[in-house]
């Protein structure tokens, strides 16, 4: 013997346009999208240098940055691992190949 499969009651709710409501419009700020200083992120305008360090505890290297912000004077170390800005990490790499080729040239044309 089958069972009869059964519906959930339902209701029609009709709702004028004026008493609609945009939850997004209504709790959220303006451009709440939109980054700022206040979030915790903060904008890497240059890096500058880098250095590596033997972890103590775990035993690796970790490779620190020293970048200079936006809106910022003073630079400041940065661990990889918290950097969030790949293509000014891709041109700092590419300008340390740069000068590690600028280097070579050099000491050919000295040794000749």
């Amino acid at each position: 013997m089958r069972q009869e499969s059964w519906s959930r009651p339902q209701v029609d709710l009709e709702v004028a346009e004026g008493d609609r409501f945009d939850f997004d419009e209504a709790l959220l700020p303006d451009d709440s999208w939109e980054p700022t200083a206040a979030d915790g992120d903060y904008e890497v305008a240059e890096i500058l240098r880098h250095r590596d360090r033997r972890s103590a505890r775990q035993g690796r290297i970790l490779r620190e940055f020293e970048v200079r912000w936006v809106g910022y004077s003073e630079p400041t170390w940065v661990a990889e691992e918290d950097m969030n800005c790949p293509a000014l990490l891709a041109d700092y790499q590419d300008r340390l190949k740069a000068q590690g080729r600028y280097a070579v040239m050099q000491a050919d044309d000295e040794s000749a």
